[in-house]
């Protein structure tokens, strides 16, 4: 077996393994399209590393790096049924990893979403080091709908740079005591029990549109975040391909949609004396109709009054980030807030671990935001 970094030559293989293992369910539909795949190979960001068996492409893992932030995420790991049992898998995520670290200024996070439909890859990335942070209901859509887990590994001096000078939301101190049990030497951060959110009696909600224009949306994104116009711009590797704005440019908000239905909210910016919790429940519905049947969006809990005006628009804490975003030598934490559009299901899942408490935690704050309060009494 040979373990070694991708090339140019390798991409008919590669998208044959992923075919193999997938069908044509995988969700990103990078690994269906050459030229994707070629551009992606050509990337200074990059890391795509391979396992090869008597010259036959039996495994691969993706790193994407980015230097301002010193992350990285791993990703599309892929092995044929035959290989796996053996460390493959972790093989080619230890030596990109090492890949990384010898030529990058360095890797304080790296982060990976694991599947959650048995144990082996919840277990595999446990041995390596990584935290269970959270987990995703419905995220994905492969030959049915997947609940994944969020796992990081942090380097060993990655805490000491955290900024942690706020107080928590009450409603993620649940899921950050969960995290607290996991990275038992995360600083504890207490809860403001006295936040209360302003109430803008002039609030208004303008009229929107969809636009769908890839290229475009990704060119005024990267203009507005050269020019520090934009409002909660940090979401590592990804890229908008639909911008929901007002006629006059007002409110411009970056959205990213997968073909399974998966969606992000990147970021964007709002005019002044918006009703900003009515603006994502407005831009929530009309993804919904666009085809997004699953929303996502990550916030500073130190900007507490915009993440109350999200957690008031029928978003969940899903996990929680600590010493995520690197700001002039300071790391920030994040929350992961998600909405699913889909009818839960987790008759498929086998949690292991700190994500059975996720999951616990998730379902009790979908009754709360999401229930009639009769029903909760009964319940």
């Amino acid at each position: 077996m040979t373990i070694r970094r991708a090339h140019q030559g390798d991409i008919f293989q590669i998208a044959k393994l992923y075919f193999t293992v997938y069908g044509d369910q995988y969700p990103d539909d990078f690994v269906y399209n050459y030229a994707k795949m070629e551009e992606m190979l050509m990337r200074e960001s990059m890391i795509w590393m391979i396992g090869e068996d008597d010259q036959k492409i039996v495994g691969s893992v993706i790193f994407n790096y980015d230097a301002n932030n010193l992350i990285s995420k791993v990703y599309a790991a892929c092995v044929l049924p035959e290989y796996r049992g053996h460390n493959l898998t972790s093989q080619l995520m230890d030596e990109g990893l090492q890949i990384l670290r010898e030529n990058t200024p360095g890797v304080d996070v790296a982060y990976a979403t694991v599947r959650t439909l048995n144990a082996s890859v919840q277990k595999l990335t446990e041995r390596l080091g990584y935290r269970k942070l959270g987990i995703f209901p419905n995220v994905h859509k492969t030959s049915k709908y997947e609940t994944h887990g969020l796992v990081t590994l942090f380097s060993q001096d990655c805490f000491s740079k955290r900024f942690t000078d706020f107080k928590l939301h009450p409603d993620i101190h649940e899921i950050y005591d969960i995290v607290s049990k996991e990275i038992p030497e995360l600083q504890k951060i207490e809860v403001n029990d006295y936040f209360r959110p302003s109430v803008n009696l002039n609030s208004f909600i303008p009229n929107l549109e969809v636009i769908e224009a890839p290229e475009f949306v990704k060119y005024r994104f990267k203009k507005l975040q050269s020019e520090s116009s934009l409002e909660l711009e940090f979401f590592p590797f990804h890229e908008p391909n639909i911008l929901v704005t007002s006629p006059d440019q007002s409110v411009e908000i970056f959205v990213t949609l997968n073909e399974d239905g998966y969606c992000a909210i990147l970021g964007g910016r709002t005019s002044s004396g918006i009703n900003y919790r009515g603006l994502i429940l407005k831009i929530s519905d009309m993804l919904r109709d666009y085809g997004a049947r699953y929303l996502e969006m990550i916030i500073r809990p130190d900007q507490i009054a915009i993440l109350d005006n999200v957690l008031k628009a029928k978003f969940i804490p899903s996990a929680y980030v600590p010493a995520f975003q690197l700001i002039e030598g300071k790391r920030y934490d994040f929350v992961v807030l998600s909405r699913s559009f889909e009818i839960f299901d987790f008759q498929n899942v086998d949690l292991q671990g700190r994500n059975q408490e996720y999951l616990a935690q998730y379902y009790n704050h979908w009754k709360r935001s999401s229930l009639n309060p009769k029903l909760l009494l009964e319940d």
